[in-house]
């Protein structure tokens, strides 16, 4: 068998010991996630996962996120990156939203990529002062293998070449709800079954692309003071056969600045601080300390945010600057 640092070459820096926990890693990576990312900033980065959210706020959204998984695998690294843009708009008489969202989920020399537009129709709900967005989005996702990076030799299975995966159509639909104190969702994703195949010299790899569902919720408490809040959120991801759970509160002061934690059940701790770095832009910076036995090889994990939200009409009327609702 070939030593492990002559197929990857940047394992060379990494103890043998810590490799096979990096492999240990992949598999949790690739299986416990149930597909796709999990990231620690969900509750602000809902259209990703539900489409019925575009168009539930009253402001044009564009956001960004960034997370280094394990951060320290110097070359093995997992990281993944997304970004959506969501806006309302009134067509005849009634409430709707649009976006778009992109992500890449790149470890190692896996590389997915993956775009979709976004729709939803938005509906007052008078009894509850909330409204209910149906969405539906539909998009590509697409693989690349890079062999070319890896140091096989002539093993046959060990791929000497980049490798492009099929581009599959995919589907997502949700519901979400809202109201000035409470969120609610139930998506799900990849709804159109595929596969993505790798065609190597000793035959056909394929990785399934299977339907994923999921589950959000969050509620903003007000304190005595009204000054700060609490608000509590979850997020539960399933492929289903894995079921991934994150649960998360965060303390808001004056709706501008923010420091939390969360727990992503079996994998990680995670502590959270925001802040609205002027009218109607937020950053957001997380760490993650791995509880499993990976936390033995990794110095981590760390993901970062940056959300947009403004207005589309201008005001007739200036107005007094009111801080950006934290729900």
């Amino acid at each position: 068998m070939k030593r492990l640092n002559q197929i990857w070459p940047n394992v060379s820096k990494v103890s043998t010991i810590k490799y096979f926990l990096i492999l240990i890693g992949t598999g949790a990576y690739i299986f416990a996630k149930g597909q796709d990312a999990m990231f620690t900033h969900h509750m602000f980065n809902r259209a990703m996962v539900n489409p019925g959210y575009a168009g539930s706020s009253e402001l044009m959204e564009i956001s960004m996120l960034n997370r280094n998984q394990w951060w320290g695998w110097s070359g093995v690294s997992p990281r993944y990156t997304n970004g959506t843009v969501t806006l309302p708009f009134n067509l005849f008489g009634m409430s709707h939203g649009a976006g778009l969202a992109f992500n890449n989920d790149k470890f190692g020399v896996n590389n997915d990529i993956g775009a979709k537009l976004i729709y939803a129709f938005q509906r007052k709900i008078a009894i509850s002062d909330g409204t209910l967005g149906i969405g539906i989005s539909a998009g590509i996702n697409s693989s690349t293998f890079d062999g070319a990076a890896l140091n096989g030799g002539n093993d046959p299975l060990v791929p000497s070449q980049k490798l492009t995966g099929m581009t599959i159509f995919d589907m997502g639909i949700g519901v979400y709800y809202k109201t000035e104190k409470i969120y609610f969702g139930l998506s799900s994703t990849h709804l159109l079954t595929g596969t993505r195949d790798y065609k190597l010299s000793s035959g056909l790899d394929v990785l399934p692309l299977r339907p994923q569902y999921y589950a959000m919720a969050g509620y903003a408490y007000q304190l005595p003071n009204p000054m700060l809040t609490v608000v509590p959120s979850f997020l539960v991801q399933s492929d289903g056969k894995m079921t991934s759970l994150s649960f998360n509160t965060n303390l808001v002061y004056n709706n501008r600045i923010w420091g939390g934690v969360s727990y992503n059940m079996g994998t990680a701790v995670s502590a959270l601080f925001g802040l609205e770095l002027m009218p109607g832009i937020k950053f957001g910076l997380s760490y993650d300390y791995d509880t499993s036995i990976l936390h033995r090889a990794s110095n981590g994990s760390i993901e970062v945010f940056v959300l947009y939200g403004f207005k589309l009409k201008k005001e007739k009327i200036p107005q007094k600057y009111k801080s950006l609702r934290y729900l």
